[in-house]
């Protein structure tokens, strides 16, 4: 049984390498040229979709095998005044497992036995009861708040998006657009079935391509994507646009809400928080 799990292993690791080298990256970023420089943009945001998969370890390393060919996008974008997290943890009010006879003092310990001896007799033990009722005596309250689930975190940013020129205005209308399109499943080819939109993998870097900045961007795991708004007429004075041929908006407003696609836990070591599907691929320790 080992051997054959030791080939699917070995199976899993070749297909996650092919994917990895086939895989190319369809970049895009705002904003541009020399006022994306370290100085003027210290911190970026990256938005990388692949292909929806639930094998673990595929998610866990950020890697989709539905359709390896066809490449991942890679949005950069300069990191936006609000970035926000919302974290729920659920609790049930239920009754506590505590027992007299294996919790607190040696003391109550000897009493609850004694009582105990009392209600087994039934003339003491009646007389017992009716005298407790007259003066209202009764068993302590048990319950307690009893974990019920974490709720998935959620996630939401909002951009106002502002071009230079009419170049980076159609890479800004580009990136929305391709928002808009990877929040909604893709199609077949004269079929009744579809594919799962894209999974999300967020960071916070240093520069594009830079160190990941944690501390920025709260760690999301694999995200999906539940909501695109965006306002082309976000100027004050009305709607405008930039570029004499094709004009593109001038200011865009986006906002994203992503959800991430399972629950966390806490690792072993750090307590940082992870997936479901990092822990199973050993990213606990």
């Amino acid at each position: 049984m080992s051997g054959i799990t030791d080939v699917i292993d070995a199976g899993s690791n070749l297909v996650l390498k092919a994917s990895d080298a086939l895989q190319k990256n369809k970049s895009a970023q705002y904003p541009s040229g020399e006022i994306a420089s370290a100085d003027s943009v210290p911190l970026w945001i990256n938005f990388k979709a692949f292909s929806y998969t639930s094998e673990a370890n595929a998610r866990a390393a950020r890697i989709g095998l539905g359709s390896i060919l066809t490449g991942q996008d890679d949005i950069w974008l300069a990191l936006p005044h609000q970035v926000q997290v919302a974290n729920q943890i659920n609790y049930k009010e239920g009754e506590s497992p505590e027992s007299s006879y294996t919790l607190g003092t040696l003391k109550e310990k000897g009493i609850g036995f004694l009582e105990g001896l009392v209600d087994s007799i039934p003339i003491i033990g009646g007389i017992k009861k009716a005298v407790e009722a007259k003066v209202g005596r009764m068993d302590i309250q048990l319950s307690e708040a009893i974990f019920n689930g974490a709720a998935l975190r959620n996630f939401q940013y909002s951009f106002d998006l502002v071009p230079k020129s009419p170049e980076e205005a159609q890479a800004v209308t580009s990136i929305c657009d391709t928002f808009q399109g990877l929040a909604y499943p893709k199609g077949g080819f004269r079929t009744s079935k579809m594919f799962h939109p894209p999974l999300w993998g967020i960071g916070v870097y240093r520069g594009i391509d830079g160190t990941r900045m944690k501390e920025w961007d709260m760690n999301p795991q694999n995200c999906v994507l539940t909501q695109v708004n965006i306002d082309k007429g976000a100027e004050s004075g009305g709607p405008s646009a930039i570029g004499p041929e094709t004009p593109q908006p001038s200011i865009i407003k986006l906002e994203l809400s992503f959800t991430e696609l399972e629950p966390n836990v806490r690792s072993l070591v750090g307590n940082q928080l992870m997936s479901r599907s990092r822990m199973k691929a050993g990213g606990g320790v």
